[in-house]
């Protein structure tokens, strides 16, 4: 192989490499994302589940007095 196809060879083996890292970036920093979405959902749902647990517990306590 002449030099001109190795070094021609290799500048597309380096453009393909970072290609799938650019993309293995994108992908990552989504997945982070949606990892970071459910937590935030995941701790709404406790809150408002404890709200009403308080909100019945006064309710029912109201209720006995």
């Amino acid at each position: 192989m002449s030099n001109i196809a190795v070094n021609t060879k290799a500048a597309r083996s380096r453009i393909a490499d970072a290609d799938i890292a650019a993309e293995t970036t994108e992908l990552t920093k989504a997945q982070v994302l949606n990892q970071a979405a459910q937590a935030m959902l995941e701790a709404e749902r406790r809150a408002a589940d404890a709200a009403r647990k308080r909100a019945h517990l006064h309710v029912h306590r109201d209720f006995l007095s």
